[in-house]
């Protein structure tokens, strides 16, 4: 399991990062980043993660991760 540092820009990534004491070993970034980072996963032979939001009153992390990164890698 992968602590998730998502935002929708850099700016938004670093919030949430410096939020969540670095968000180091964590997926995080823009949702391309973050997309690229999995297919970097799925290359190595990785077929599920399992991606952990802590920042659990930010529901738009959600929104993002929904319709941008799991839209682009299904």
């Amino acid at each position: 399991m992968h602590g998730l540092a998502l935002g929708a820009d850099e700016a938004e990534v670093a919030d949430r990062a410096r939020r969540l004491g670095g968000a180091d070993g964590f997926v995080r970034g823009t949702p391309g980043q973050v997309v690229a980072r999995l297919r970097e996963y799925e290359a190595v032979g990785v077929e599920r993660v399992y991606l952990q939001h802590l920042l659990f009153r930010e529901e738009p992390v959600l929104e993002l991760l929904a319709a941008e990164v799991i839209a682009a890698l299904s």
